[in-house]
């Protein structure tokens, strides 16, 4: 059944009425809403690393002063145990050679020269002048423990004797001869105290006094 013009206009009037009407917001809220004071949100500026705060200067200087020291310390050891090298690399020689000819004096002879020189080079010519019991005493108070015997250090004031006495120079070598010392025991004698001597002189219980002074 088709409805009449007329008819139909009005019902979409009434429908039109009866719908709930939508309104735009006026311009005079927006207006209010944009004049608000309300600052706007500014983020804050990186932080720059130059220049470095006082706590990572402390932390250079400290770096720089650890990497002097360890130089330092390093150099000190280089010199301290350069020479020392050497005379243990000639002490093991002649142990070698005697340990392939069995020549025990002439081996002996140059341990004992050895350490001279080692003495000679850590506290001066002065140390030259020390022989016999003199000198072994001496060796034995620049380390914390005696190596050198008694036993051991008789048979080296001997030998030293003998080799600075131009009036017992005949007959040396046969009385030389006749001793017998312990090459094993000398050459780890002798090692221990290259490896072991202080830098400096100590005299326990001496009064200090040039080395070629008796105390």
């Amino acid at each position: 059944m088709n409805t009449p013009p007329l008819l139909s206009k009005q019902l979409s009037k009434q429908l039109s009425a009866q719908a709930p009407q939508i309104q735009a917001p006026p311009v005079a809220q927006a207006q209010t809403q944009q004049a608000l004071p309300i600052a706007d949100i500014h983020l804050p500026n990186a932080v720059s690393p130059w220049p470095p705060s006082i706590g990572w200067w402390l932390l250079l200087v400290l770096v720089i002063a650890l990497c002097a020291g360890s130089v330092y310390a390093f150099k000190r050891y280089q010199k301290k145990w350069r020479y020392r090298r050497a005379a243990l690399s000639l002490l093991k020689q002649q142990y070698q050679q005697w340990q392939e000819h069995g020549e025990e004096l002439t081996c002996a002879t140059a341990m004992i020269a050895i350490v001279k020189r080692t003495a000679i080079t850590a506290y001066s010519e002065d140390s030259a002048a020390l022989f016999g019991q003199a000198w072994i005493n001496f060796l034995n108070q620049q380390t914390s423990k005696s190596y050198f015997s008694d036993s051991l250090a008789q048979w080296m004031s001997e030998q030293q004797y003998q080799a600075h006495s131009t009036q017992q120079l005949s007959n040396s070598t046969q009385q030389a001869s006749d001793d017998k010392v312990d090459i094993p025991l000398l050459y780890k004698a002798c090692e221990n105290w290259i490896k072991h001597h202080s830098v400096q002189i100590k005299l326990h219980g001496v009064k200090k006094k040039p080395l070629g002074e008796s105390a």
